[in-house]
């Protein structure tokens, strides 16, 4: 999202993808807006992907992000601390042999999840 707004939101009558990037991640310290702020805010929208155990997975970041709010969980943050089940989500799956994963440095954060 952040390299899509980057290369498409800089054309006349656009505010600039620096001014966009910092209201959505509500990043309004900064001059220039920085992509290391993504990763260190929790706060940041949450990517949604229509695919079966995609969409799980994001329905999961939400029910997370509203439940924190709410006043039982403000008084016992911990009980959100082992998770919440989501119907369709994936668990853990184990393979029968080994098995080679190629990731792309680019994309921040593969290799942490393939190790």
């Amino acid at each position: 999202m952040v390299q899509s707004c980057i290369a498409n939101c800089n054309g006349d009558g656009s505010p600039g993808s620096s001014l966009i990037l910092k209201r959505i991640f509500n990043n309004e310290n900064e001059n220039e807006f920085d992509v290391s702020f993504i990763q260190n805010n929790t706060n940041t929208p949450i990517l949604w992907l229509d695919e079966g155990h995609f969409s799980a997975a994001a329905l999961k970041q939400i029910y997370h992000r509203v439940l924190s709010y709410l006043p039982h969980y403000t008084k016992y943050p911990g009980l959100l601390q082992d998770g919440i089940v989501v119907p369709g989500e994936i668990g853990s799956v184990s393979l029968r042999s080994p098995i080679n994963i190629l990731t792309c440095e680019s994309n921040h954060g593969a290799s942490d999840i393939a190790h």
